[in-house]
């Protein structure tokens, strides 16, 4: 799993020097003021928080290590991951979370409860296997009982009121966000270190580019997110600044020549062009971090595909032996 991933966390990693980390882990984000109590994690309220099931079954799943039969190390191994997932959820693992590397960057305990469900669902299915068999109505019973469960999840969420719920279209737009200066999520942690949004100007909400002096005409051929394209007339020498942030991965072509990209003061994009009529291209390539992690993910995706045809062809010859 960590490798077929890898397309997704490699260049999390591999890049984090570019962006604020430390904003990461400022006030609510800081995981000291996240930690819950077990009640919490397994009572009906909290958003968060599974019920009361998922407790049983792995107070079950420990009272189950007893019989050595049936998956005896899957469970071992299971009801070990899904304490030491439910330990990390609690204040008690306090030391672990401040001197184990990238753990801070989790920012909320309560996000190990995601994993603590999958595990939980596997221990709950081979517990199902082993012990109920063809027992209709137990089977019936502990069915319920899972709905059961389930069922106060849903009244935890309320429904947005009306006249919010109007607003919401019209303010979450790209330009309303460029306008009020809104972050992407709750601060600037994922802005580049140096960036400085208040020495970008105001003009650029409706432009993809902006002069340092009226020294050129723009005429924008395509202007969607990570690729720019325009029609660039310059009287003289000028600073061609784009409202982008500089961060690596950003390539240019200008009259289909690779053309330097520079950091302007503000963090952000710039070109220098020379006088004339240019045809300018900007857009956002792979980084090496993200095209390592697709081929390692694609390698390991692989081997899973081979390990398993080669396990289900050995399964099936090992049946015909059998049956013969």
């Amino acid at each position: 799993a960590i490798g077929m991933t890898c397309w997704f966390w490699l260049p999390a990693f591999g890049l984090k020097g570019f962006i604020r980390v430390s904003e990461l882990q400022l006030g609510k984000l800081d995981f000291h003021n996240n930690f819950k109590h077990i009640y919490e994690l397994f009572n009906y309220e909290n958003f968060y928080s599974i019920g009361l099931l998922p407790l049983i079954i792995l107070i079950y799943g420990i009272y189950s290590l007893k019989d050595n039969k049936g998956y005896w190390w899957t469970r071992v191994i299971l009801v070990i991951a899904l304490t030491l997932f439910l330990f990390l959820q609690t204040s008690a693992s306090l030391y672990i979370w401040e001197h184990l590397p990238f753990m801070p960057l989790f920012q909320f305990p309560w996000r190990m409860m995601g994993p603590f469900t999958i595990l939980y669902a596997l221990l709950m299915g081979i517990l199902f296997k082993q012990y109920v068999r063809k027992l209709r109505i137990t089977e019936i019973a502990i069915i319920i009982f899972i709905l059961l469960n389930a069922i106060p999840q849903f009244y935890k969420y309320k429904v947005i009121p009306e006249n919010i719920s109007k607003q919401i279209p019209l303010i979450t737009t790209a330009y309303q966000i460029r306008k009020l200066g809104l972050p992407i999520t709750v601060g600037d942690e994922y802005l580049p270190r140096d960036a400085e949004k208040s020495l970008i100007p105001t003009i650029i909400i409706d432009e993809p580019v902006y002069f340092e002096s009226n020294s050129a005409t723009v005429e924008i051929i395509y202007n969607e997110g990570s690729h720019i394209h325009l029609n660039v007339n310059a009287q003289q020498y000028s600073t061609l600044n784009f409202a982008r942030w500089y961060f690596p991965g950003w390539k240019a072509k200008v009259d289909n020549k690779e053309y330097p990209l520079q950091k302007n003061k503000a963090g952000g994009l710039k070109m220098e062009l020379n006088a004339g009529v240019h045809d300018v291209k900007v857009w956002m390539s792979q980084t090496v971090w993200r095209v390592s992690g697709f081929i390692i993910s694609a390698f390991f995706v692989f081997l899973f595909i081979f390990i398993s045809f080669y396990r289900y062809r050995a399964i099936r010859k090992s049946a015909l032996i059998i049956n013969f």
